[in-house]
């Protein structure tokens, strides 16, 4: 097997065996090496990376093809031994799964395991929902160069958030090079210190501008990281690759969707301002509606005392005959004769039972007074029932039961307030019934959609590469102080 560089010491050691999981090798692919005699002179044990998609739109069967006739030719003049597998680096937009499911895409080395690249300012909360949706579909995201997201730099915790969610996080050698004041390279060493990074690749492009440089690297990984986590980065976790087997033991049900809370709070977070709006169209909604559309209704109420004799209230026992009579003249004031003469005295043009469900009697707690009250989109037809209710029951419960007549105490008076329906109550029901669907739109939207739909994530491609029908990027990037690239666009 081959070496990244030639030295001496731990670092030879180390490296024997050394698997480089992205590196743009094959030549004319992308913006990587240019012919076969650039290629031979950048190779060790790897697997070769093209962007998806580049500037030649090269298919799967190519990108196997080439690597078959790279390896033999590296093999003859190089090393019999070495070998080179196919995969893609895949800059992740809508349709990118599907392609994979089609087998368009390449996974590395076949295995399970996709390199994905996104967008350097992705938010968290995009970067944190697409590795949820790629595990779902059955796939094992590894995020390429992860110094590059702003987002993870931005925040301690989230590099172990997304490992938790089911991604493995990938370092470019370089990252680590850079000098005291370099934020990202800062960054970068204390991930490392922290044990948070998984793998550690070349991410070589050609011989002059992105050579497989790793010798600066591995002289400060010697000095300040264990021998055991040098060989995790750098041969052990990417060769479980190309062995078939997974650097992390996960379970999952490719069958099973699985709701997380984060995902969900993180879209909701993300939307609030859409669910804010279809809230107040709710209630705009709701409220206009209730005001011109729906019938008001007003209420009038009487009063009834229920006397067991003509006489004044003087003993116990009248008081408790006139409380259980109360429930008896309750029934009868709402009886069909009632409602029936009510009907031909007022000249009503309905029939009894619809009467019936305008009435509502009440009978206060230890008292014996009916309450009745009468609701109608009239309130001066309201007041007529109510009174004309409360003559006709008094005289027919004297009359029948032989008793003193309830005394009415309190006559109807014509509404000036409608009862119902509120406005306000049904503004409110409104807002919540907004939020609530514009809300259970997204998390369903968060649970079964496996696209990015922020057009800003997608908009420009990553470094390297031009995408057709887009602003290209130059291919040879420059650092800067905040982050290991600044991308320089050209027409």
């Amino acid at each position: 097997m081959g070496y990244v560089v030639k030295t001496e010491g731990a670092w030879s050691k180390v490296m024997k065996d050394i698997t480089d999981i992205h590196c743009h090798i094959l030549p004319g692919a992308d913006d990587g090496a240019a012919d076969e005699e650039e290629s031979l002179e950048m190779l060790s044990r790897l697997i070769a990376t093209p962007h998806y998609p580049s500037m030649s739109s090269w298919t799967a069967d190519r990108v196997r093809e080439t690597c078959r006739r790279l390896e033999a030719a590296a093999r003859e003049q190089i090393d019999p031994g070495l070998k080179i597998y196919p995969g893609q680096e895949i800059y992740y937009m809508d349709g990118v799964l599907d392609l994979l499911d089609e087998g368009k895409i390449l996974t590395l080395a076949d295995s399970p395991y996709t390199l994905m690249e996104f967008h350097p300012s992705i938010s968290y909360a995009e970067l944190y929902r697409i590795v949820r949706q790629i595990r779902q579909r059955g796939y094992l995201p590894i995020l390429a160069h992860v110094e590059r997201y702003r987002c993870l730099r931005e925040k301690d915790g989230r590099t172990g958030e997304l490992a938790e969610a089911g991604a493995l996080l990938q370092m470019n050698y370089t990252a680590v090079t850079g000098a005291w004041h370099d934020r990202v390279s800062r960054w970068s060493r204390r991930m490392l210190l922290e044990r948070q990074i998984h793998m550690l690749a070349t991410d070589m492009h050609d011989r002059k501008h992105r050579p497989p440089e790793a010798e600066l690297a591995m002289s400060w990984m010697e000095k300040h990281l264990d021998g055991g986590y040098i060989r995790e980065l750098c041969r052990d976790n990417p060769g479980w690759h190309v062995r078939g087997k997974r650097v992390m033991d996960y379970t999952y049900d490719d069958d099973t969707i699985e709701i997380d809370l984060k995902e969900i709070f993180y879209a909701l977070w993300h939307r609030i301002l859409i669910i804010l709006l279809a809230g107040i169209l709710g209630g705009v909604i709701a409220g206009a509606y209730t005001r011109y559309m729906m019938t008001p209704v007003y209420t009038s109420s009487s009063m009834l005392l229920v006397l067991t004799k003509e006489t004044t209230l003087s003993s116990l026992a009248d008081l408790q005959i006139g409380s259980q009579l109360t429930n008896d003249y309750s029934v009868m004031t709402t009886s069909r004769p009632v409602l029936e003469e009510v009907i031909d005295n007022l000249g009503l043009q309905m029939d009894y039972e619809e009467l019936e469900r305008m009435i509502t009697i009440s009978n206060p707690e230890d008292t014996r007074i009916l309450e009745i009250s009468v609701e109608h989109p009239s309130p001066q037809m309201a007041m007529q029932i109510v009174n004309e209710l409360s003559e006709v029951a008094s005289e027919f419960i004297g009359d029948n039961m032989e008793v003193v007549p309830p005394k009415i105490i309190e006559e109807g008076i014509v509404p000036t307030e409608k009862t119902s329906p509120s406005t306000m109550r049904n503004t409110l029901l409104g807002i919540l019934a907004g939020l609530f669907i514009s809300g259970g739109i997204v998390v369903l939207m968060t649970v079964l959609n496996d696209s990015i739909k922020n057009e800003d994530d997608v908009e420009r491609s990553p470094a390297g590469r031009k995408v057709p029908g887009r602003k290209g990027i130059d291919r040879h990037a420059e650092r800067d102080d905040d982050g290991p690239e600044k991308r320089k666009l050209f027409l």
